[in-house]
């Protein structure tokens, strides 16, 4: 079975608040609003972040910063074969 045979893939992983993996196919905006600073690494594929004035492309092996409580439009797509797979990671006051 190819990838395409499997159909849209969304699995998310969450490990004490703190750290979260995401993986999403190529269909699905995310509207995120992060409470807390935050740190998104593309594992693979590419990431689009719109904040209603600019589009921020993170292409694999970067990764971004997310200020508390800033509203943005995140799209996860695959990019050269590769489907989008990331990582985020958000820090807690209870963490820091």
């Amino acid at each position: 079975m190819t990838d395409e045979q499997l159909g849209p893939m969304k699995l998310i992983f969450n490990y004490n608040d703190i750290f979260y993996s995401f993986f999403y196919d190529d269909l699905s905006g995310c509207i995120h609003r992060s409470r807390e600073y935050a740190i998104n690494y593309v594992y693979s594929g590419e990431m689009i972040l719109d904040n209603g004035t600019e589009q921020i492309h993170v292409g694999k092996g970067e990764c971004v910063f997310i200020p508390r409580d800033h509203h943005i439009t995140m799209y996860k797509k695959t990019k050269d074969g590769e489907r989008y797979c990331g990582i985020f990671l958000m820090f807690t006051r209870r963490f820091l």
